[in-house]
C-alpha cells in the first residue's frame, strides 16, 4: 500500500516512484485523494486505486509515496525521469479541444496558487497580479488551471481578456 499524505501538487510529483515499486515485484494499491484517482488511473505499476477515506484491502507492507525517494536513495542522477509519467483520456482531449476553440496563439496553462486553508499558504502562493508580472503581455492565450480563484485574485483575473477561466468545468485533474 502506497498513500499519499501530502498535498495534491507532492502526490503529483512523487507518483513517478510508484512503478519502481512494481519493478521490485510488488502488487501496488495506492490510495489518493479522489481528485487524483483518475490521473492515476493510468499511471504504470498501480495494480488497484483507492479514494482516501475507502476501505483497505488487505496489504503486508505500506510506506508514503513522499517516502519513496528516501526508500530507492535517490540522487539528483536517479531522479525517475520518463518524459511522461501521466497519459490524457483522448476522449477529454477532444471535449476540451471543442471547448477550447482553435488555437490562434501558443496556450500556456497557469496556476499560481493554492486554495488549502494551509496555513503558512502565503509562503507558497502568489497574488494572481504579481505573477503576471513574469508573462508576456501579448502573443500567448493563457488557460487558468485553477478551479477555484481567491477573493484577492477575482477582480486581476475578470480585467485580463487573454486568460480562459473554466471554473467548475475542471472537476478532476484529468481536465487540466
Amino acid at each position: 500500500l502506497i498513500y499519499c499524505e501530502q498535498g495534491l501538487g507532492d502526490s503529483l510529483q512523487f507518483s513517478r516512484y510508484v512503478e519502481l515499486v512494481s519493478q521490485l515485484g510488488a502488487r501496488v494499491i495506492l490510495e489518493a485523494p479522489k481528485s487524483l484517482t483518475e490521473i492515476f488511473g493510468n499511471l504504470q505499476g498501480i495494480s488497484q486505486i483507492i479514494i482516501r477515506g475507502d476501505s483497505l484491502p488487505e496489504f503486508d507492507f505500506y510506506c508514503p509515496l513522499i517516502s519513496l525517494p528516501l526508500a530507492f536513495k535517490t540522487n539528483l542522477n536517479s531522479i525517475p525521469s520518463k518524459s511522461a509519467y501521466f497519459k490524457a483520456d483522448l476522449g477529454k482531449v477532444d471535449m476540451w479541444e471543442k471547448k477550447l476553440g482553435p488555437k490562434l496563439k501558443p496556450r500556456i496553462g497557469i496556476a499560481w496558487s493554492s486554495t488549502s486553508s494551509f496555513k503558512n499558504d502565503a509562503k507558497r502562493s502568489l497574488l494572481l497580479s504579481d505573477f503576471l508580472k513574469a508573462l508576456p503581455n501579448e502573443g500567448y492565450e493563457y488557460v487558468c488551471l485553477q478551479k477555484e480563484i481567491k477573493d484577492c485574485d477575482k477582480a486581476t483575473l475578470a480585467a485580463r481578456g487573454d486568460i480562459i477561466f473554466f471554473g467548475e468545468d475542471l472537476q478532476t485533474f484529468g481536465d487540466t
